[in-house]
């Protein structure tokens, strides 16, 4: 598992410093929540959009997707190093 994992592409930002120290708070707290939220947001419609066509097993995919998404919202808001987390810290900045 671990060699097909080290071929797949993951994504991240990684801002340069000087464009970091010039963005607002609301700026830099909407960069840090983007990803989680527009992952979230996208699972979700896929779940939903399964569940509406009645996709076999897509209510309990539905069910599942709803409270994994619950759960890692909780965890990345709680975690000093998630992402929700740090968009806190920058509004509060």
């Amino acid at each position: 598992m671990g060699l097909v994992m080290e071929w797949l592409p993951f994504w991240s930002v990684r801002p340069e410093s000087e464009s970091m120290r010039a963005a607002g708070r609301w700026q830099k707290a909407l960069m840090f929540a983007a990803g989680d939220t527009s992952t979230t947001v996208f699972t979700v419609a896929i779940a939903t959009q399964a569940a509406r066509q009645r996709v076999p097993g897509s209510r309990a995919f539905f069910a599942f997707v709803v409270g994994w998404s619950a759960i890692k919202t909780v965890a990345t808001t709680h975690n000093a190093k998630g992402d929700y987390a740090e968009a806190l810290r920058a509004l509060a900045s």
